[in-house]
């Protein structure tokens, strides 16, 4: 019978960790890998302010067949900053599925969990196994709670970008002078919503690892004729810390590939590479419209559209919830969706959706 050891993992296993994701991939008619090179603590480091991950060793071979990340980011609940966890990164290698890695992690994540603690966690939606084992309420294994459905779209970005709105507004990109102007910005604004990030836009420049690899100026501001900033969004560029792999191509997909990047030269859209290769797209975050304006998000999407072109990006990442009207907006370009599943998850005898009012969610796509 097969043994393992359950600890925190230390900076040493940064390879073992990158080699665990990358046998884990997501299976389907295009395999792909979500991986983490070169160093996975950089990838968490942006999940998690606070980072804290379990491991799983064999320990016959000494080999990281298992992880999470359990790691704390502030966020807004209620209105006020508060330290909650993010459960993520959840990986199993395929020879150690028996259930055993997965709940020794749990088991050991409980050891550190103050009481009637809860955290944040988010499961793809045609993930089915996962769904299914975290709602058959196991006793090793925490509650969970559904709490919002984040709808993500990988929009292609278009040939030809045309604004829908006619109101005259002037779009640019932040430079460093804006930094206070963003920060009173963002701060009359995010405490609307419920688990959007406590953003410092002064620290983006200091080179704190949770920013890394972004800059002010890949931000967007949309400035009304009165001066006033009435909307922000950023860009950021993972894939020197996060990748997303094509490994396989099956049941003729291959040549299916042909077919769709020929198209894609057409009309424009992502291009698939060939296996080994690399899906080519940034992530929109830190999205703030002042009265959820429709047009103002219109403007600022075809701004960033524009953007990609110049740098020869074939997609953006976008992510609003499941009931934000600003989704409409993204409906006019093409795109692909899928759904992400929000969960509160809690050891404790309390569902903690109880102590939340009645503000928006807000889910940042690319800290999950």
């Amino acid at each position: 019978m097969k043994k393992y050891k359950f600890r925190l993992a230390e900076k040493k296993d940064s390879d073992g960790l990158v080699n665990l994701f990358r046998l884990t991939p997501q299976e389907g008619r295009v395999v792909i890998n979500f991986e983490r090179n070169p160093d996975y603590f950089i990838g968490n480091g942006v999940v998690a302010s606070d980072t804290f991950v379990l491991i799983a060793i064999e320990t016959s071979s000494g080999n990281v067949v298992g992880c999470s990340s359990f790691g704390c980011r502030e966020v807004f609940v209620n209105g006020k900053p508060k330290k909650i966890r993010y459960a993520g990164d959840l990986r199993v290698h395929p020879d150690h599925r028996q259930g055993i890695v997965l709940v020794g992690i749990y088991r050991e994540s409980r050891k550190h969990l103050t009481e009637n603690e809860w955290m944040q966690t988010a499961v793809l939606e045609e993930n089915l196994a996962s769904i299914n084992t975290i709602t058959k309420k196991r006793s090793s294994l925490p509650s969970y709670y559904r709490c919002g459905r984040l709808k993500s779209h990988l929009v292609y970005v278009p040939r030809k970008v045309s604004r829908v709105t006619k109101k005259t507004f002037n779009i640019r990109n932040a430079t460093s002078a804006d930094v206070e102007n963003m920060q009173i910005y963002f701060d009359g604004l995010a405490p609307e919503y419920q688990f959007y990030p406590v953003y410092k836009f002064e620290n983006i420049q200091k080179n704190d690892p949770y920013y890394f690899g972004l800059k002010i100026e890949d931000y967007s501001l949309c400035i009304n004729p009165n001066g006033e900033l009435i909307g922000v969004l950023g860009i950021w560029n993972q894939k020197q810390f996060k990748q997303t792999r094509i490994m396989d191509y099956k049941g003729g997909m291959q040549y299916v590939r042909y077919l769709y990047n020929l198209y894609s030269m057409l009309v424009g859209a992502l291009r698939l590479p060939s296996v080994g290769g690399e899906l080519d797209y940034m992530s929109l975050h830190s999205l703030l419209i002042k009265d959820n304006d429709p047009e103002v998000f219109d403007a600022l999407l075809c701004h960033c559209f524009e953007r990609l072109k110049l740098m020869g990006c074939g997609a953006l990442l976008v992510g609003v919830m499941d009931d934000d009207a600003l989704k409409h907006v993204i409906g006019r370009f093409r795109c692909r969706e899928h759904y992400t599943l929000h969960y509160l998850a809690t050891y404790g005898d309390f569902d903690p959706r109880e102590i939340l009012d009645s503000r928006s969610l807000y889910l940042e796509t690319v800290r999950l």
